[in-house]
C-alpha cells in the first residue's frame, strides 16, 4: 500500500548549518509538517487499482486526483502563494510512499530520454562525504521518476521541470513549490522570493503554481511501456484547431479533410514523429524517433520499420539520398520526399 502527503519543509539551521536557501535544503522531522490538519481525505493505492480519492489541503496547497490504475488522469496541484508571516521560507512537495525495497536506487529521465540509474548518497566517479542528504540526491526531471524492486515498478511522470528524489526507500517525492526568504552566496545573487504585485507595487504576493503529475504501479519490467506512452501522450498531446469557412459556401455535412498518410497506416508503437516540416521545393523535413532504450521493453526495445509510401501516400516520389542530416550516432541518411 502508499499514501501521499502534501509537504511544507523548511530548512533547519542546525541540519545544514546555514539557512534555506536556493541550492541547500534538508528536513528536519521535528519541524516536518504535514498539511492540513485535519486531512480531508485519504488515498490508498494497492497494484490492483486505485481507489478514488480526492484531497483538498487548505487555500495555498489544494490537490485533487481521481482515477483507475489501467488509465490515471493526472494529480493535480495548484499551490501558493506560499506565506512567509513567521519569517520562515518554505518548500513543498508532494511525497508518495509504498513498502517496496528498492536498495537506494531509483532511476530519473535525461532530457526527457533515456533514464538514468540514481544511488542515494553515491557518485560512481568519487567517494561520496554526504554533508546534504536531502539537497544531495535531488535531481532534475522532465518526464518523471521511478523505482523499482523485485517484483514492482513505481512510476510518476510530470508535464513540467521539476526536482524529484527518493530519500527512503519506497519513496518517492517532487519539488511542487519554494519560496526562500535568504540567498545562498552560491550565485543566483537573490532569494527565490517573486512576488507578483499590483496596485503600483502596494500590494504584493508570492506566485501561484500548477501541475500535473502522473502515477502508476506496474508488474516488474511492465513499466516501461507505460511510461513511453503516457510520456509521449503529456509531451505532444492533441492540438485542436480551428479555421474560418466561406459562411456563403459552408455546408453543414462538409468534412474537411487533410491527412496525407494511408489510412489504413500507422507508425508503430515505438516510434515518436520529432518534425513534419514543408521546405522549399516541396521537399518534407521528417524527423522520428525510437522512444525506447536498449534492453528496456522485451517487445518494443527492437529495430523498427517506417513505411515511408504509406505516410506520404499521395506523394508521387519519395527518395533517400545522403544530406546534411546528422544524429547523435553521426548517421546521415536523410529522405527527400516530393
Amino acid at each position: 500500500m502508499a499514501c501521499i502527503k502534501g509537504v511544507n519543509r523548511s530548512a533547519s539551521v542546525a541540519l545544514a548549518e546555514e539557512a534555506e536557501c536556493c541550492d541547500v535544503f534538508g528536513l528536519d522531522e521535528e519541524l516536518l509538517e504535514v498539511v492540513p490538519k485535519p486531512v480531508l481525505g485519504v488515498l490508498l493505492l494497492s497494484v490492483l487499482h486505485f481507489d478514488a480519492f480526492h484531497l483538498s489541503f487548505c487555500i495555498w496547497f489544494p490537490s485533487q486526483y481521481r482515477g483507475s490504475y489501467f488509465c490515471p488522469p493526472p494529480s493535480s496541484a495548484k499551490i501558493g502563494p506560499i506565506p512567509t508571516d513567521d519569517g520562515v521560507g518554505k518548500e513543498v512537495i508532494t511525497r508518495m510512499t509504498a513498502n517496496m525495497a528498492t536498495n537506494k536506487e531509483f532511476y530519473t529521465d535525461s532530457n526527457g530520454r533515456d533514464f538514468l540509474k540514481r544511488v542515494r548518497d553515491h557518485r560512481d566517479d568519487w567517494p561520496l562525504q554526504v554533508t546534504q542528504p536531502v539537497a544531495g540526491n535531488y535531481y532534475p526531471l522532465n518526464l518523471g521518476i521511478y523505482t523499482k524492486d523485485k517484483k514492482s515498478e513505481f512510476s510518476v511522470l510530470v508535464d513540467r521541470a521539476t526536482g524529484g528524489a527518493s530519500i527512503k526507500d519506497g519513496e518517492v517525492e517532487l519539488m511542487l513549490h519554494r519560496r526562500i526568504l535568504h540567498d545562498d552566496g552560491r550565485g543566483v545573487g537573490e532569494a527565490l522570493d517573486e512576488q507578483v504585485c499590483v496596485n503600483n507595487n502596494k500590494t504584493c504576493e508570492g506566485l501561484t503554481v500548477r501541475g500535473n503529475y502522473y502515477i502508476s504501479i506496474d508488474k516488474l519490467g511492465a513499466g516501461a511501456r507505460w511510461r513511453r506512452t503516457t510520456g509521449q501522450e503529456i509531451y505532444s498531446p492533441f492540438l485542436l484547431a480551428f479555421t474560418h469557412e466561406n459562411s456563403e459556401s459552408w455546408k453543414s455535412s462538409h468534412w474537411t479533410k487533410g491527412t496525407i498518410m494511408d489510412p489504413n497506416y500507422s507508425l508503430p508503437p515505438n516510434v515518436a514523429l520529432i518534425t513534419l516540416e514543408e521546405l522549399d521545393g516541396g521537399v518534407v523535413l521528417l524527423r522520428l524517433a525510437h522512444l525506447y532504450e536498449a534492453s528496456e521493453d522485451a517487445e518494443y526495445s527492437t529495430l523498427t520499420k517506417v513505411e515511408l509510401k504509406k505516410l506520404f501516400a499521395k506523394k508521387t516520389n519519395v527518395e533517400c539520398s545522403a544530406r546534411a542530416i546528422i544524429d547523435l550516432g553521426a548517421h546521415t541518411d536523410s529522405c527527400i520526399i516530393t
